[in-house]
């Protein structure tokens, strides 16, 4: 896997080319790190975030200095000051987050803070070792220094490139085990690239403290990996008792899922997705805590469709004055309004591809204008008479 400055400085975006003039006027070493290095080294593109590490080879972090530089780079766009002392720039569809070297301390009881249980350590002079020590995997602690006079330098003080090459995920540092969110992470990127762990890594999944793994990370996770039943599976299957709303038990009903879950970015669909699978969506909705009225209605009408699978349009042909009295035909009156009534108030969610799905028959019924025509109905019968009414059409 060889490095060719020419090319990496290719795929710089323009507008990076005019922010490092003005890093490198601050006496600023630009260092590009993590993720787009790792994909350029993979792929020969580079994505939208960029992670840039600024040393400096004289003065100690000062904040009003640094300050002045975010000042500086506002011009490109919007800037964002984040915790660590992070400068995160929005510029033309492009994200760039400017940091200077730290080394993270951790608690002593470090276990009961979660991702939060670590202070850090600010120093321009890191050494380059030291500081892509604190980060999570050695494939993404690889740098490519970008000096004023010179072309760019690859750093990899952690063999990174060799962890590409073997496609092996493993440790960045003596660390990792204290930030559980890296567990996560770890079968994020075994999913995304196809990598396996090392045996170090492997261990330490084992044994790492998982009790503060939060709803919040695993969800963000989970959409990140791309296959996100795939990464819950593998998560169930690790061996690792976490607090999940799903337990194994649900894995069978997986492929059917992956089949209906049109849109695994949204609570709403998943809701949809598990109840039309005959799994309870309560758990889901407490695990992430997104409960609303939305999502009950919702839960109660893919129940009602899982009805609609053994009901037909053939019960309902007949005189109205005997359709009106069945008891399925009641359930069928408030199933097709409570249909309707959704399809209004969720037009983002493909609530009519999952009946083609599921109960094609059922579909045509709003296919159909309802009849208008209804003063020979007396008024509590005619909403009846409509849905009988478009029965007869099927």
């Amino acid at each position: 896997m060889m490095f060719d400055p020419r090319a990496f400085e290719k795929i710089l975006p323009p507008v990076f080319s005019e922010i490092l003039r003005e890093v490198w006027a601050f006496g600023f070493v630009p260092t590009v790190i993590g993720g787009v290095v790792r994909d350029y080294l993979l792929t020969g593109v580079s994505g939208h975030d960029w992670d840039v590490e600024l040393s400096h080879p004289t003065i100690v972090f000062e904040k009003g200095y640094w300050k002045d530089l975010g000042n500086k780079l506002s011009r490109f766009g919007k800037i964002n000051y984040l915790p660590f002392e992070i400068i995160r720039l929005e510029c033309k569809g492009m994200h760039f987050e400017f940091s200077p070297p730290r080394q993270e301390v951790f608690f002593q009881d470090w276990k009961d803070h979660g991702h939060k249980n670590f202070t850090v350590e600010l120093n321009y002079k890191l050494d380059p070792g030291a500081a892509v020590s604190r980060r999570d995997f050695t494939i993404n602690a690889i740098g490519v220094k970008l000096p004023k006079d010179g072309d760019p330098v690859l750093v990899d003080p952690l063999n990174g490139i060799r962890h590409l090459q073997d496609k092996v995920l493993h440790p960045a540092g003596k660390d990792f085990e204290k930030d559980p969110i890296r567990f996560l992470r770890a079968y994020r990127f075994k999913l995304k690239l196809g990598f396996v762990f090392s045996q170090n890594l492997q261990s330490l999944l084992e044994t790492m403290p998982l009790e503060t793994v939060s709803a919040h990370y695993f969800w963000e996770e989970m959409k990140k990996s791309r296959h996100p039943l795939e990464f819950f599976e593998s998560i169930l299957l690790s061996g690792r008792k976490l607090s999940l709303p799903l337990t194994e038990e649900a894995l069978p009903y997986f492929p059917q899922i992956k089949k209906i879950l049109l849109d695994p970015g949204q609570h709403e669909n998943w809701v949809l997705a598990l109840e039309l699978c005959h799994i309870d969506s309560e758990p889901w909705q407490k695990f992430f805590n997104v409960g609303s009225e939305s999502l009950r209605k919702l839960s109660r009408w893919a129940r009602s469709c899982r009805q609609f699978e053994k009901i037909h349009p053939e019960e309902f042909q007949g005189e109205f004055d005997k359709i009106k009295g069945l008891p399925n035909f009641d359930l069928l009156h408030v199933w097709y309004f409570t249909t309707k009534q959704l399809l209004v108030k969720n037009p983002g969610l493909p609530l009519m591809k999952l009946m083609e799905s599921m109960l094609p028959d059922w579909t045509h019924l709003y296919k159909f204008e309802p009849v208008k025509d209804l003063g020979h109905i007396v008024p509590p019968d005619r909403s009846h008479y409509q849905l009988w009414n478009l029965c007869q059409r099927l």
